[in-house]
């Protein structure tokens, strides 16, 4: 499975090595790292072609030292665009998110469902592509995801799954099978938990079909276990949120590995 993790675990190890060290990189992953050496003065070259990317980094050199700015997490974002695009009467707009190219593949699927979304005061801070999401009630249609679409929003599937719930028709999840290897089998987690609420979704090793529905079942107390997986726990949250159902979500505080203002922030929402 490619790794942005690894290659930026060899990118760190370059700048200490002398001479010059090279990576071919053949399935696009995060270049997060890459953008942040280019901005504090790495001798790095980044050269792209169809199939590949080779990047050079000439080690033992100085880098200097900045402030750098962080922008807001997309992954993060997801849960509120896809809470306001699946509630009545709603609207959102999270400022400075980030909008990597490697990162937006959850915008690109969303638009493609008829999402109502708007990218405005797109800027450049510190070589990375910034801006706000506007997000609001949108009647979603189904789409089929390629497998190529994968590496780009490879920890946005879950809430996806969720918008998926409220969309005309049965939209295909391909090539997803690295879910299987998350913090939990997220595939299997998901499909435990909306299952016993009526809703139509089967799988397979790597891949997923959901058909969305109007009519959840919420005649009993309704059990999430999350299996310590943060990202499932706040998929559900933002379902009962849309349901307006209370679930008892175990392993709830896992939430707190990645957006320890979670729960606060979709209140303020709700309020306003």
């Amino acid at each position: 499975v490619p790794s942005a993790q690894l290659k930026s675990a060899w990118c760190l190890a370059a700048l200490n090595t002398k001479g010059i060290s090279t990576l071919e990189e053949r399935f696009e992953t995060r270049d997060h790292t890459e953008i942040m050496l280019k901005y504090l003065g790495a001798n790095i070259k980044v050269k792209k072609s169809k199939n590949k990317k080779i990047i050079s980094i000439f080690g033992k050199t100085p880098i200097d030292a900045k402030d750098i700015s962080v922008p807001g997490d997309i992954s993060s974002a997801a849960f509120m665009i896809i809470l306001a695009l699946i509630s009545k009467n709603s609207k959102v707009i999270v400022r400075n998110v980030l909008l990597n190219p490697t990162r937006t593949g959850i915008l690109d699927v969303l638009k493609k469902m008829k999402a109502k979304i708007k990218i405005k005061s797109k800027k450049n801070i510190c070589g990375e592509v910034v801006g706000d999401i506007e997000a609001q009630s949108s009647n979603l249609k189904a789409t089929t995801v390629p497998e190529k679409m994968a590496p780009r929003l490879i920890d946005e599937y879950p809430i996806l799954f969720i918008a998926a719930c409220f969309a005309k028709g049965t939209s295909i999840f391909n090539g997803i099978g690295e879910l299987r290897v998350k913090e939990s089998d997220r595939i299997k987690s998901m499909e435990d938990g909306l299952k016993p609420l009526g809703v139509k979704i089967n799988s397979t090793k790597s891949s997923v079909k959901i058909t969305g529905t109007n009519s959840f079942k919420l005649n009993k107390k309704i059990k999430i276990d999350a299996k310590g997986d943060h990202r499932i726990a706040m998929s559900f949250y933002v379902l009962s949120q849309v349901l307006n159902k209370s679930f008892k979500i175990k392993d709830f505080n896992y939430v707190k590995t990645s957006f320890p203002s979670f729960t606060k922030t979709i209140n303020t929402l709700k309020k306003n």
